[in-house]
């Protein structure tokens, strides 16, 4: 009992804690009622964790959302990931060229524009594939100053706004530094000084360059064009016809290897056969004397078998003892077992018989009971009753409309005449006040009219508190019948059961810590 005071409180503590405002004890859960339970159930089913406002959004089939995705889940998760001793450590600001493919106006190239754009369109890499990502960041924000200086050389209108001054584009991004006459600008002096350190690029790099020479339009540079495009394919076929050749050794030094090892298995058999052999050969000559020795042998194992035999006798007959010894016992802890079981079982029998005989009486009485019960009720009755039932119901919401009707026309009529009522106040007490300078018969009239003005207010006002008065008697008069349905007088009479049976458990408590 004890348990369960200490636990109706531990959940009301709980309760008051998440923030109910109600009336809420150990009480509230030992000697339930179904009004407050239900308050209790309602708030806590509130404080229930609901589902994220963000729930989880289906893939998006298009490309560019699904790209903004993931750029979003990315940012979410570098910003919810803790900063390390790694992160802090400042790399240096090493830029790169990019070749973005744009043409600006005015750009010389180096190549025809048809092959340029055929290049940009088939061949040239992404931003992020031309350099390592720890130089990406240097390379795209140095790109885009150089961009803003071209951009704003061309507004000043200076000498290096000419196409042979602007950057050029370049099939592959080269490290190298740049010799226009836009040298002298930061961008310029910041390469150089970056070259002259002369920083070791990434070997990827220098594998991915290409060299294109310059196209002129004559026909030696489409003859050598044509020519590298024949030595191209008959390089590419080569290959093939190796590729081709490789295959063919492989699968057939794998054949080879697995002739290899059978082979090899089996030579291995032979050599055992062949020492087994070289050992009997070695035998032959002195064949009695070996044999003198392999019968002696045979006599010391024999021996040897007999002692360890009697040995084992020796070993063997307190353990058999021992054993049966034992497995006697177990068979006799194994009959009390038993028995108990049996026993336990037949209490258990004798219950249960008793709690069946008990349910087969109260089975009859109950068949007797509803043996007594009409048998001539039929189901329109039911369903009339239940009729009747919804039309009272919509009767009584009926008057209850019309009696909120009538109240909300009698409020507009009053706040009508409380309206009339003052402004009528105001004209006559204008209309006295101008005429009580000169006539003292008026003088007496308003006199009169302020104190049954006044008279009026206290009136109404105490009305307003008698009504005020009556509806706090009725809710409390609610609030008593709500009360009086709790059954109070049962949940006092569970509770003095509750406290006989707490102290006798504290009786038999300091009786066993006596003991």
């Amino acid at each position: 009992m004890a348990a369960r005071f200490q636990v109706g409180a531990c959940i009301a503590n709980a309760c008051k804690d998440l923030g109910y405002s109600g009336d809420v004890g150990y009480q509230t859960f030992l000697y339930s009622n179904v009004t407050d339970l239900r308050r209790v159930f309602i708030f806590l089913i509130e404080k229930l964790p609901r589902e994220s406002d963000r729930a989880a959004e289906p893939e998006p089939d298009d490309p560019l959302s699904r790209l903004k995705a993931d750029i979003g889940r990315s940012v979410r998760a570098s910003l919810n990931s803790r900063l390390t001793l790694k992160d802090i450590v400042s790399s240096p600001f090493i830029s790169l060229p990019l070749e973005t493919g744009i043409i600006v106006p005015r750009d010389k190239l180096h190549l025809p524009r048809q092959e340029w754009t055929d290049y940009c369109i088939n061949s040239l890499k992404f931003l992020p594939d031309q350099v390592p990502p720890e130089y990406l960041l240097p390379s795209t924000i140095a790109l885009n100053a150089r961009g803003c200086v071209a951009r704003s050389i061309r507004k000043g209108g200076s000498k290096a706004s000419t196409p042979e001054d602007l950057p050029l584009p370049a099939t592959p991004p080269t490290p190298a530094p740049r010799t226009t006459k836009r040298q002298t600008t930061w961008l310029g002096q910041q390469e150089k000084i970056l070259f002259e350190r002369d920083i070791v690029v990434p070997q990827s790099l220098n594998k991915e360059k290409l060299v294109i020479p310059e196209i002129n339009a004559s026909e030696e540079g489409v003859d050598k064009e044509e020519k590298q495009r024949q030595e191209l394919e008959a390089l590419k076929s080569h290959i093939e016809e190796l590729q081709t050749a490789i295959r063919n050794d492989t699968s057939e030094l794998a054949q080879v290897r697995k002739d290899y090892e059978s082979v090899e298995a089996e030579l291995k058999g032979r050599v055992k056969e062949y020492e087994a052999l070289c050992k009997a050969l070695e035998l032959l000559p002195n064949y009695e004397d070996n044999l003198k020795k392999v019968e002696g042998l045979i006599t010391l194992s024999d021996k040897r078998f007999e002692s360890l035999n009697a040995q084992w006798d020796s070993y063997k007959k307190p353990l058999t003892a021992k054993y049966e010894e034992l497995k006697s016992k177990a068979r006799t802890n194994d009959n009390d077992e038993n028995s108990e079981t049996v026993s336990a079982l037949r209490s258990k029998l004798d219950v249960a018989t008793k709690q069946i005989l008990a349910k087969q009486q109260q089975m009859q009485q109950l068949q007797k009971e509803f043996d007594q019960l009409p048998k001539n009720i039929i189901r329109s009755s039911y369903t009339r009753r239940i009729m009747e039932i919804i039309g009272n119901i919509k009767k009584q919401k009926d008057e209850i409309d019309k009696i909120l009707r009538d109240t909300k026309q009698l409020q507009r009529n009053t706040n009508g005449l409380f309206g009339t009522l003052d402004r009528l106040f105001t004209v006559v007490d204008e209309t006295i006040f101008r005429n009580a300078k000169k006539d003292e018969h008026s003088k007496k009239a308003y006199k009169h009219l302020a104190t049954l003005h006044t008279d009026c207010a206290d009136i109404v006002r105490m009305v307003m508190e008698t009504g005020a008065i009556e509806r706090e008697i009725r809710d409390l008069q609610e609030q008593v019948e709500n009360e009086s349905s709790k059954k109070v007088g049962d949940n006092l009479e569970r509770i003095s059961a509750d406290m006989r049976l707490l102290k006798e458990e504290n009786v038999t408590l300091t009786r066993q810590l006596k003991l």
